[in-house]
């Protein structure tokens, strides 16, 4: 346990049962295990001390510039981009949301300060989730990066205990008080895939599912439907490759690609599963900036399907 940062919270060194965050390589499993049994996270004692080191020498360009204290300008983005029409992320993409930020700014390449990290640390291990929204075409294309990060200046609402909370009720609760980002730091932590890296990673753990799932009956399946299995699981792969790859080497700008093979995989997986069980032709998910929520909705409609074909061949089986 001894790389486990010093500041992690006491269940950390009660347990084996959490992720430690840094420059090395996240793996697939690994994510999975942190929504299975429910980890906790925490950063490397090497991460904190490569923050530390990036800040010292940042500092000095850092206050060459007018800093000011965000609080208003944060306030009015975050109304402008909670449209009516939005609709709240699940609660476990939003953890996975916390999760890769803190673990690309563990990589010490940002002018955040600890106090930051260590307060995103607190909200995940606490499970104090903010309300962050799908979104739309008209957003902003960080939008879901602000709901994310609202809770740091006690702004927004937050999920706790499975109610909606006002985040100054939950900040007076915890005796927290609002980290007081700057402009320059708070715009740094804007950069990032974390939405849809979050929602990709999501929809690939459900969809490898599936495949499990087919798989069992692999060897049973007609030879054109063998044929649509073979081409998905390819594709899953190089999906899932593409994913991991961004998490681990994260892009500066939001990655499209991602989007498109996001919208790729799962319609190859969504059409083997309806040819499966013989429904209706699967109508194709179009590539577009917010189509990651609708290419969930159709690997549950899936994982349905699948379900109900799969768990009567099992016990018949």
């Amino acid at each position: 346990m001894a790389h486990l940062l010093y500041f992690a919270p006491k269940d950390c060194f009660m347990s084996y049962n959490y992720l430690p965050l840094d420059h090395n390589q996240l793996h697939f499993q690994q994510i999975k295990d942190l929504l299975e049994y429910n980890q906790l996270v925490s950063i490397t004692y090497s991460a904190h001390e490569n923050i530390l080191r990036h800040i010292q020498q940042q500092r000095p360009i850092m206050q060459s510039a007018v800093q000011t204290a965000l609080v208003q300008p944060i306030d009015h983005y975050f109304e402008l981009n909670t449209t009516e029409s939005s609709q709240l992320i699940p609660s476990e993409i939003v953890k996975l949301m916390l999760m890769l930020k803190i673990k690309s700014l563990s990589c010490g390449k940002y002018f955040v300060e600890i106090a930051t990290l260590i307060r995103l640390m607190d909200m995940f291990n606490q499970n104090l989730l903010p309300m962050v929204y799908t979104q739309n075409e008209t957003d902003n294309k960080n939008a879901a990066l602000c709901h994310l990060l609202m809770p740091l200046l006690g702004l927004g609402k937050v999920y706790y205990q499975e109610k909606i909370t006002d985040t100054a009720e939950i900040m007076n609760a915890f005796q927290w008080q609002p980290i007081p980002l700057k402009q320059n730091e708070y715009l740094q932590m804007l950069h990032g895939d974390e939405y849809i890296c979050a929602y990709g990673i999501y929809c690939l753990i459900k969809l490898e599912s599936i495949l499990k799932k087919i798989d069992w009956v692999s060897t049973q399946l007609p030879a054109f439907i063998a044929q649509i299995y073979m081409e998905a699981q390819q594709i899953f792969h190089q999906t899932l490759q593409l994913f991991m790859e961004e998490i681990n080497a994260p892009s500066k700008n939001v990655n499209q690609e991602l989007f498109i093979q996001l919208n790729k995989c799962t319609n190859s997986i969504c059409q083997l599963t309806h040819t499966l069980v013989e429904k209706k032709q699967f109508n194709p998910i179009n590539t577009r900036f917010d189509s990651a929520p609708k290419c969930l909705a159709q690997i549950e409609i899936a994982t349905q399907i699948s379900d109900a074909f799969f768990i009567p061949y099992l016990r018949k089986n």
